[in-house]
């Protein structure tokens, strides 16, 4: 069995190995980041909604959650952005969107909604940030 706490610690070592960069954002809910360095990655993985599943069986009880996670990228230069765009911020997100992707993360049993994009790419500044949400369930 899995626990939500579990479930997230896997989620969060999934996008490291997505993102390349072992960083996640020192708050999950700030919406100011910190200072990011030039030419790197890094996430944040925030968790709401966390219900029993109904019908689940009387042996193993199933929850879901609704885990969004926003990736923000700081551009090396202005002129980089394209370079990021359409390389590895579409390999991201194809993974993101992927619900077979999130399926493979150890701990999560099955991908109850979504994924779906909750805001698109946005630069401020040198920083392009983009968000992902996904319900997954999971065994409590």
């Amino acid at each position: 069995m899995a626990s939500l706490a579990t479930v997230e610690t896997n989620v969060a070592a999934a996008i490291v190995g997505l993102t390349g960069t072992p960083s996640r954002v020192g708050s999950d809910m700030v919406t100011n980041l910190e200072g990011l360095a030039t030419n790197t990655t890094k996430f944040q993985l925030r968790k709401d909604y966390i219900r029993r599943i109904e019908g689940s069986s009387s042996n193993v009880a199933y929850y879901a959650a609704t885990l969004f996670v926003t990736i923000h990228h700081e551009l090396s230069s202005a002129s980089n952005e394209r370079a990021y765009t359409s390389s590895a911020m579409l390999t991201q997100q194809l993974s993101l969107s992927d619900p077979a992707w999130w399926r493979a993360i150890s701990g999560v049993f099955d991908v109850v909604e979504g994924p779906t994009l909750q805001s698109e790419a946005e630069r401020n500044g040198n920083t392009i940030s983009y968000s992902y949400a996904v319900s997954v369930s999971f065994t409590g």
